[in-house]
């Protein structure tokens, strides 16, 4: 006597949804994680804490970085996750007495791959190389036009520079933004009550 799978049924129904997937979309694919957290932002910590690396959150949950560090949940910490914009790095510093955070930019390379822009009048060479089709030499040439121009007024201004072609211009400037919403450098430091 032959077993009937008990799950055979659904089978059908499992194609029917498959092929409706993919004639709706091109693709077979579903983004769970997109439909859980629809405005998610990367942030990268480092220091005297439990885990580091680049953590993707939802804006709406960002103390969870708090959580994920093991650093003391005080409330001026909190404000400050609060206002972290995606590609922030963290610098945690925890003494026995003090909680120091230093707030900066994460490195070009990891903004690129996030998808984060890199920003043309204040990132510096070691950022803008993370761009692709953009070496040393160009990176450095960008720099020294944004310095004699006092910034640049447009993305499309780099189109000027030596080296700078129309499909160079194409590739890099999915990735950048004028301005960097964040100062660039911050430190916050936060006196620890004695256990």
């Amino acid at each position: 006597m032959a077993h009937k799978c008990p799950y055979s049924g659904f089978l059908p129904i499992i194609l029917f949804i498959l092929v409706i997937n993919i004639a709706g979309s091109g693709k077979l694919t579903y983004d769970f994680h997109k439909s859980v957290c629809p405005d998610p932002v990367f942030i990268q910590l480092r220091g005297d804490i439990k885990k580091q690396g680049i953590f993707e959150i939802c804006s709406k949950n960002k103390e969870g970085l708090i959580v994920i560090a093991g650093i003391p949940f005080l409330p001026e910490v909190k404000r400050l996750v609060e206002n972290l914009k995606s590609g922030t790095c963290l610098d945690i510093i925890n003494s026995r007495n003090r909680l120091t955070i230093n707030i900066h930019s994460m490195s070009g390379f990891f903004r690129v791959a996030l998808g984060i822009p890199i920003y043309l009048n204040s990132d510096g060479v070691e950022d803008l190389i993370a761009l692709p089709g953009i070496g040393p030499s160009l990176g450095n040439a960008i720099v020294k036009a944004r310095q004699m121009r006092g910034g640049f007024q447009s993305i499309e201004d780099i189109r000027n520079i030596k080296g700078i072609s129309e499909r160079v211009f194409e590739r890099i400037s999915p990735f950048l933004e004028l301005e960097n919403p964040m100062r660039e450098y911050q430190t916050f430091s936060f006196p620890l009550k004695e256990k």
